[in-house]
């Protein structure tokens, strides 16, 4: 008898691999590392970007050893920076496409605007490949 499959963390593993991507880049409108992290920007952004990771889901297909989780990958920038998330999510889009085993699902939506911050948004929505570990049983 085997035991048990565990799946890894996609948005820690998504963050870590975004961060490594924008190292070295000098585009004006790249986030700082601690920007690129699970969860909203509850406060308006200033001049800066922020990236937000977030699983939706996952497949329910089942296949030995994998999952397919379903990520949405949120470009933020500050109120009138409309240039800034579209470029963003552009950069992020490209770098995401260049990984091994992420696949985008849906590309760059059009900009959306916080209500509450004014913050602009544009998303992606993502699939990656998960290898499972199997646990003593």
């Amino acid at each position: 008898m085997t035991g048990p499959v565990v799946y890894g963390d996609d948005e820690r593993t998504l963050i870590t691999a975004l961060v490594a991507a924008f190292d070295g880049r000098d585009e004006a409108y790249i986030p700082a590392a601690e920007s690129i992290r699970i969860g909203f920007p509850n406060s308006p952004l200033v001049s800066e970007t922020a990236i937000q990771v977030d699983h939706e889901t996952t497949d329910t297909v089942s296949h030995a050893m994998r999952e397919w989780p379903q990520t949405r990958i949120t470009c933020w920038a500050a109120a009138g920076q409309r240039d800034d998330v579209k470029d963003l999510a552009s950069l992020t889009q490209g770098l995401l496409e260049q990984m091994p085993d992420v696949r985008v699902l849906i590309g760059r939506s059009s900009v959306a605007t916080d209500p509450d911050t004014k913050n602009l948004a544009v998303w992606i929505l993502i699939k990656t490949s998960l290898r499972g570990t199997q646990l003593a049983s």
